[in-house]
């Protein structure tokens, strides 16, 4: 599959200009919503604004690094932990050099509040083939 350009997923957006701040902030915002969606309810890549999940998360990279004022509600780690969401489901096979097994959670957690900023983290929790399991962590700020 080809692989979506910055400036072709600026030209979905149906302007012959460069877009208004306000038009890509609720873009941003319909593109987290779809992710919500499809991580807690419908696992189908239709529902997504980008039609597929890499394109998805591609564009909202490409919203969040556009806008001059970044959103409180959204930040890079939250793209990535969407991202690692959407590609993996509870009962997936997941493999890497090290080891392979199977997806056992993904979810998010509370990691840590100082009072004024709460932390969290997101999880893939992977049941290996040998039966133990191993954790991998995300680190996310506003979810």
């Amino acid at each position: 599959m080809k692989e979506t350009t910055n400036s072709e997923i600026l030209s979905l957006l149906n302007c012959d200009n460069l877009p208004e701040q306000k038009l890509v902030y609720q873009l941003l915002d319909r593109c987290l919503q779809d992710c919500k969606y499809f991580v807690d309810i419908c696992r189908n890549p239709l529902f997504l604004w980008g039609k597929n999940v890499e394109t998805h998360v591609r564009a909202m990279r490409v919203f969040y690094d556009y806008l001059c004022e970044k959103p409180e509600w959204i930040s890079t780690p939250m793209i990535d932990y969407f991202e690692l969401a959407m590609k993996y489901a509870v009962g997936d096979t997941f493999e890497s050099n090290r080891f392979s097994g199977v997806i056992k959670k993904v979810s998010i957690q509370k990691w840590y509040s100082d009072g004024f900023t709460e932390r969290k983290r997101a999880f893939m929790l992977v049941q290996l083939d040998s039966g133990t399991e191993n954790a991998f962590y995300v680190s996310c700020s506003n979810i």
